[in-house]
């Protein structure tokens, strides 16, 4: 038993430790998803609501299976996300991210997160707008 003294004489010191660091990672993972959750008020992906933890989930546009789109992300953006099915989401599509990254890191992932599906948006809008023939513009 007497190997435990040391541990148990710095304990107060961990602890005291530990709260700042907690504190620290508090305020990030707040201000990650407050950030989030304006940032995607006006695009295609919603940031659904969390009453805790340290990750967010995004329900985004279902353009392709969700394993291919981590997979799409990790190669094509260098961005790491989970798909929804990881947690059990009854269907796509959800994808989940960590709030934890630095705030200029996560803002950069997310900026280009969002972009990848805000243009596949657009490009499908402009596609539909060139490939419907002139009735279905209302036009004769």
């Amino acid at each position: 038993h007497r190997p435990m003294i040391p541990t148990l004489n710095s304990a107060p010191l961990l602890f005291d430790r530990g709260a700042a660091v907690r504190s620290q990672i508090t305020a990030r993972v707040l201000a990650n998803y407050n950030w989030l959750r304006n940032y995607t008020s006006s695009s295609t992906c919603t940031t659904l609501r969390s009453d805790a933890g340290w990750y967010a989930v995004l329900h985004v546009p279902a353009v392709e299976s969700e394993e291919d789109l981590v997979v799409t992300l990790l190669c094509g953006d260098g961005l790491l996300t989970h798909p929804g099915y990881f947690y059990d989401f009854p269907r796509e599509a959800y994808l989940v991210v960590s709030l934890l990254p630095a705030e200029a890191a996560f803002q950069d992932g997310i900026g280009r997160l969002v972009r990848h599906f805000d243009c596949r948006a657009a490009a499908a809008t402009i596609d539909t707008a060139i490939t419907l023939p002139p009735t279905a513009h209302g036009l004769k």
